[in-house]
């Protein structure tokens, strides 16, 4: 009788360990699991962030393009300098498109406004909808160094 006590008390034992392995497992895998998807998750939002600072930087410099765009017999003569719209949207566009970027640039008045976009898609959530970023940037002239003059 001691005998099958003692395997009784032993089988007992091992199905106990059993579970809790069994247990411990379960909580490794659910743990694991969030941690990947924490993990997708900034992965994801650093390239999305990078995405939309090289989208708003390819604006900003080709706004900056297009302010160079003056008509230099103003400047030369001294009167206010007038930006050309025509040739500063040329300008805008001849610089998205060596960038590699989309985009459109107008001249209305006198500024020109340069809007670029592309397609983001998450790489890791891949079941996350893809999404459209735009970005905008405006030039014109101004006078003065530290604080505009009219």
């Amino acid at each position: 009788m001691t005998t099958t006590r003692a395997a009784r008390w032993l089988r007992a034992r091992l199905d106990a360990d059993r579970q809790r392995g069994a247990s411990a497992a379960m909580l490794v895998l659910i743990v694991g699991a969030a941690l990947l998807a924490g993990l997708g998750f900034l992965a994801d939002t650093s390239d999305r962030i990078s995405t939309i600072k090289r989208v708003d930087s390819a604006a900003q410099e080709a706004a900056r393009a297009a302010a160079q765009a003056m008509d230099a017999g103003d400047l030369v003569v001294g009167s206010r300098a007038q930006l050309d719209t025509a040739t500063g949207a040329r300008a805008a566009r001849a610089y998205l498109q060596a960038a590699g970027v989309s985009g459109q640039a107008t001249g209305t008045g006198a500024s020109v406004r340069v809007t670029t976009s592309t397609t983001w898609c998450p790489v890791m959530l891949a079941r996350v909808a893809c999404t459209e970023l735009t970005a905008t940037a405006t030039a014109r002239t101004a006078r003065g160094i530290t604080e505009e003059r009219p």
